[in-house]
């Protein structure tokens, strides 16, 4: 594919024995209003078979915007990410999981955001606001059981506030490929919580805008033990494991420099966080704005 035909956006799809979501995510893709895009899908060690069989039911017509990678065994997610944003050298880059999904408008609002020539050079990513489906599988069906708003929405990306822990899923986001070539792609070290690191760095260079349209649907399965699960509440244990990882490689990283970096802020939010100090101060300061209210509206009576 030539730098002249190569499409805005390149989605990355990373899979594995999941066909019945597969099929839904690849679905939701094609239903964007935005058309500038190729798709780039990671089988990741999961059934060749299977995973033809539902995409050409799926495609149809459309199979030329689409790219499917075997691996024979498993990479891994962050791997897999990789072999997708290396794939295809695209101005964008989106993650799109293989059991979530996007609204129509999903990518029209991102690259327009991105698009914006004043911003250019400050905004190295854009994510849209998200919605919590919650859903059960039976047989080859998916019910949704309800909807609501992200319990960990936020309206503005603050550094500070990421380094206390992820608030943003992978599929949430357009990222500028200008970005990951400076701060450097998925961590291939990291087999949990590759988005927050990848989100961190990004962070550490580029301003992340927080769309108040809800674009994105965060899928949970409830009571499923099998490979429709969640990752993060499967794996819950191992996603702890990463966060400590993170927070003492970035600290190490800053002791060894002598400086005051991501690392010391990664963990001296953090523990700010457990123990309670920002709720204090947030009710310490509603004190004080109380009092000065009271003391200015004495001083008013005087007058």
């Amino acid at each position: 594919m030539s730098d002249k035909t190569v499409p805005k956006v390149s989605i990355i799809i990373r899979t594995q024995n999941r066909p019945l979501l597969l099929s839904r995510a690849v679905k939701s893709v094609l239903n964007q209003t935005y058309n500038d895009w190729v798709c780039v899908i990671v089988n990741d060690g999961g059934p060749v078979a299977i995973n033809e069989r539902t995409l050409k039911i799926s495609l149809g017509n459309v199979v030329k915007k689409f790219f499917l990678i075997h691996n024979p065994t498993a990479l891994g997610r962050s791997r897999a990410a990789n072999q997708g944003i290396e794939k295809i050298n695209s101005t964008y880059v989106a993650f799109l999981d293989d059991d979530d999904t996007w609204e129509p408008e999903f990518l029209s609002q991102t690259v327009h955001f991105l698009e914006k020539i004043d911003i250019q050079n400050h905004y190295g990513a854009v994510a849209s606001s998200i919605v919590e489906v919650y859903e059960k599988i039976e047989g080859d069906q998916i019910h949704t059981l309800k909807k609501r708003r992200f319990r960990k929405q936020r309206t503005e990306m603050r550094l500070w506030d990421l380094a206390i822990h992820n608030y943003f899923p992978l599929s949430c986001a357009l990222i500028r490929r200008s970005a990951l070539k400076k701060v450097g792609f998925v961590n291939e070290e990291l087999h949990f919580l590759e988005d927050w690191d990848l989100y961190l760095r990004i962070a550490r260079e580029y301003e992340i805008e927080i769309l108040p349209s809800p674009l994105y649907n965060y899928h949970f399965r409830m009571s499923t033990k099998d490979v429709y699960d969640n990752t993060v509440s499967k794996k819950s244990h191992c996603c702890l494991l990463s966060d400590t990882y993170l927070r003492n490689k970035y600290l190490r990283e800053d002791l060894e420099k002598g400086r005051m970096g991501l690392g010391m802020l990664m963990n001296v939010v953090y523990e700010m966080h457990e123990n309670g100090l920002f709720s204090r101060f947030a009710v310490n300061l509603r004190k004080v704005k109380a009092s000065l209210s009271n003391f200015l509206v004495s001083l008013k009576d005087l007058w």
